[in-house]
Order: structure tokens, then sequence, then C-alpha cells
């Protein structure tokens, strides 16, 4: 999907987004959040700035990325205990390892409320191709 916006000259920046709801497991009990899987340049487009840690980087989008994770200030508080020392930690979401690299800002909703970010390639039916039809940018 990367071509996506080469050809128009009406919007600055396209980004994407797919909400899914994802397993947390290797926990103490196995939870089920709501997630959403963007593209590195998502949080560019709302303006947010991380209050722990970092967002995505350019790149980490595409295959072979690392499998990289930036949580909601509110699950970084109910789901992991507000844990200060977060970062880097490497959680199982849908069996797969991802390791921490960010919290979001309290109260952080757009475009809906999501307990965890991570990049598109992860999510299971994703396609880097045009004709897919279950995306929203």
């Amino acid at each position: 999907m990367r071509d996506s916006g080469a050809g128009t000259h009406t919007f600055e920046q396209l980004a994407l987004w797919i909400a899914q709801s994802v397993n947390l497991t290797g926990q103490e009990r196995p939870d089920r959040l709501t997630g959403s899987f963007v593209t590195t340049n998502f949080f560019d487009i709302f303006t947010t700035t991380p209050w722990m840690g970092r967002l995505f980087l350019p790149g980490e989008d595409q295959p072979g990325a690392p499998h990289v994770a930036v949580l909601s200030h509110e699950a970084w508080q109910t789901r992991f205990g507000a844990d200060p020392q977060i970062l880097g930690r490497q959680i199982t979401l849908n069996n797969e390892s991802y390791s921490i690299i960010g919290v979001l800002p309290r109260g952080y909703r757009l475009p809906f409320e999501s307990d965890v970010f991570v990049t598109a390639q992860h999510q299971t039916s994703y396609r880097r191709d045009r004709s897919t039809k279950s995306l929203l940018m």
C-alpha cells in the first residue's frame, strides 16, 4: 500500500488503520485487547507524541521489520500495572512476540479507543495489494 498516495495531489499524507481485537497471552491470565494495526505515519497525521518512549519509525511497517507495539495510557495502567519499566518489555499478541516501544498520552482516542497499536503488516488478512477492501485510510 506504499503507493496509495503516490498519484494524488490532494492529501499530504495517507495512513492505514485496521481495527481488530488481539489476544494477549503469556501473562498471569490471557486477555483480549482492542487492537489497531496502522502504518508508521499514523500518529504523524494526528500530530501525536508519546507520553513515554517513542512511536513507530519509518520502515517498521515493512515485511521483516521488528515486531513493535505502542500501548494506550489506559492499557498501560490497567493491564500492565503502570510499570515504569514497560519500554522494551516483550508481550505476546496473537501468538507473536512484540517489544513495547511507547505509551500514548492519557485520553488518546483517535480514531477510536484502542489498547494497543502495532504495525499493519502483522494483521492476519493484510496484503500489500490495492484490491484489498477491508482497510481504512
